[in-house]
């Protein structure tokens, strides 16, 4: 079965869910990447921290919480190494998500008219990347340390890769809307030109 280009032949309310789905999506990504940014300022430091903590449990004493300087430039919060029960919970639960997202985004991929090749490489790699990040986050937590640059390489180009994703499927979703307002502006005079908007929702149509 063909599935090259299927996705510009869509009825209107159907790109218009797609569109929506997209931008939903894009917008929780991204805010968890903003929440990563917030964790780990994007170290390998900022990484293994989050998830070994910064001091273990046997070095904080009571004057580290009646001295800590919790205001000033200096504060570092205390961060405990994560428990063995939080550890899977994490990556339970972001590997089934993470693993929905790109099925999703894979069947839409394939509807695209982009070359094959890419389409191959898009629709392997996330799931690639997704089981050495949270595979090397479970090692990490196993103090096998040198997993945090493992961990940071496979996580940015899981960011890359949804971002072409959603690139992809954006462009695909609204292509023939953009050529129709343009065969038509080159049809008709300036004075016209005030009705042209209308044709901008096309796709929703």
């Amino acid at each position: 079965m063909k599935l090259e280009g299927k996705i510009h032949n869509l009825p209107g309310h159907a790109k218009a869910f797609l569109f929506a789905f997209l931008l939903t999506l894009s917008f929780g990504y991204f805010t968890g990447v903003l929440f990563i940014k917030h964790t780990t300022e994007f170290t390998s430091q900022g990484i293994e921290e989050s998830y070994n903590g910064n001091q273990t449990e046997e070095e904080i004493t009571e004057d580290d919480w009646e001295n800590d300087d919790w205001e000033g430039e200096n504060f570092q919060p205390l961060k405990y190494k994560k428990s063995e029960q939080e550890i899977i919970s994490i990556i339970h639960e972001h590997v089934i998500s993470f693993s929905l997202i790109f099925l999703l985004l894979g069947v839409l991929v394939l509807l695209t008219s982009i070359p094959v090749w890419l389409k191959k490489i898009l629709i392997i790699e996330p799931f690639i990347s997704t089981v050495l990040t949270f595979g090397g986050i479970w090692m990490l937590w196993k103090d096998i340390t040198w997993m945090k640059y493992i961990v940071m390489f496979s996580g940015v180009l899981l960011t890359i890769t949804f971002s072409r994703f959603s690139n992809n499927c954006y462009s695909a979703i609204i292509e023939k809307a953009y050529l129709l307002n343009k065969s038509i502006f080159l049809e008709y005079s300036d004075s016209e030109l005030y009705h042209f908007h209308y044709f901008y929702f096309q796709i929703f149509i």
